[in-house]
């Protein structure tokens, strides 16, 4: 294989211009040609098969670094395989450690029934091949608003929520592409799941494109940056400044003083999950095999939003502690960090409030006040105080 060479994309800059209201604008091609690079898939340098990817229309393969080395491929399909260290395309061995993949004509790319826009770049890194979509930053938004939002919501609360997931995903390019180390290169601004936002490439939804339109460029700034503009499906009513952990002198918009009541009377404010004793001990034992007989669990640290910082669990034996995002992660079903533990019978049941993680917009609150007529702009406000509109263009 070739010796691994600096990866480095030529980046488009892009600048803020002060805007003190949000109107109505068709989606900026220019902005669009602005690429958001998302990690797809991981997977180790192994023999075997890597990705199979479809285009009707055929294929583009070429050197990211030397446009000029260029092959058409007209088949329907591209096999990516390895095998004893080289990278073989459709039983062609080719000695690269870094492919872009583009579609011929108008016909997206397909890989595992999902089809996406732009390009795709194989790269090779830390024994791992990494493939990234190239996509439009508007194309992006519109995705993950597919995502993240809910089906059949107004257009207007879809309005909202595009500005938050282009402020997100601006700031985490920002950052990504900041850090950036000398001889080390640039490989992706984010990956495809809910540990950044869900990405699950493109989709026909007129209402959604009619929102990333009508909001094209903007996002929500603060000190003329774009924000970290967390969310979650509902606040459970509480106060964000209170959770501790958090870094509020660098995010001071998320550090909301107020609550948000907007959401008490959806479904998912409040939630029951149960567990039977046996099921509780399996969960614990794969993360402490020493526990064994599980009688209860209680919560016995919370913060002074009332959020879980330890739970402990109680076997005939002992008792072992677990930080409220370990007990998080473990249980699935516990679906936010607002939460007590009872027992009854055989049953261990964890009651709480909340879907997420309590900070920035909640999805369902904001969906509330804009049903009751306040102008998607303010509730932005409300939910980020401290913060301006500002406008995306390209430098």
């Amino acid at each position: 294989m070739k010796r691994i060479r600096s990866i480095v994309f030529f980046i488009t800059l892009i600048c803020l211009i002060q805007t003190t209201e949000v109107c109505a604008a068709e989606e900026s091609n220019t902005l669009n040609d602005f690429n958001v690079y998302v990690l797809l898939e991981q997977k180790e340098a192994i023999a075997g098969k890597l990705w199979k990817i479809k285009s009707k229309t055929g294929f583009f393969i070429s050197d990211p670094f030397d446009s000029e080395e260029q092959e058409t491929i007209k088949n329907s399909g591209l096999l990516i395989s390895q095998h004893e260290d080289d990278l073989y395309v459709n039983g062609k061995k080719l000695a690269v450690d870094c492919l872009k993949i583009e579609k011929i004509g108008f016909d997206d790319l397909v890989i595992n029934d999902k089809t996406y826009t732009g390009f795709l770049l194989l790269i090779f890194k830390n024994n791992s091949w990494h493939l990234i979509n190239g996509v439009g930053l508007e194309d992006y938004v519109c995705s993950v608003l597919r995502s993240e939002s809910w089906p059949g919501w107004p257009l207007e609360v879809n309005k909202a929520f595009a500005i938050v997931q282009r402020s997100y995903v601006v700031s985490q390019l920002l950052r990504a592409r900041g850090k950036k180390k000398i001889g080390r290169g640039f490989l992706y601004d984010v990956g495809c799941t809910n540990k950044h936002q869900t990405y699950n490439g493109s989709h026909n939804c007129e209402i959604l494109r009619q929102a990333v339109n009508e909001t094209a460029g903007i996002v929500l700034a603060h000190n003329r940056r774009p924000i970290i503009a967390m969310y979650d499906t509902c606040c459970g009513g509480i106060i964000p400044s209170k959770i501790s952990g958090v870094n509020f002198t660098d995010e001071p918009y998320l550090a909301r003083s107020y609550p948000c009541t907007a959401c008490a009377d959806c479904k998912v404010f409040s939630w029951k999950a149960t567990y039977t004793i046996d099921e509780v001990e399996a969960i614990i034992k794969a993360e402490n095999k020493s526990i064994k007989k599980v009688q209860h669990i209680k919560v016995s640290k919370r913060d002074l939003a009332g959020l879980v910082k330890e739970i402990k669990v109680k076997s005939h034996k002992k008792v072992v502690s677990f930080t409220g995002k370990k007990a998080y992660s473990l249980f699935k079903d516990i679906k936010s960090f607002c939460f007590s533990a009872s027992r009854s019978g055989n049953q261990i049941i964890f009651s709480g409030t909340g879907y997420g993680h309590h900070l920035g917009m909640c999805q369902w609150g904001a969906r509330q006040k804009i049903k009751e007529g306040l102008p998607y702009t303010e509730v932005l406000k409300f939910y980020y105080p401290g913060t301006t509109f500002m406008k995306l263009e390209v430098a």
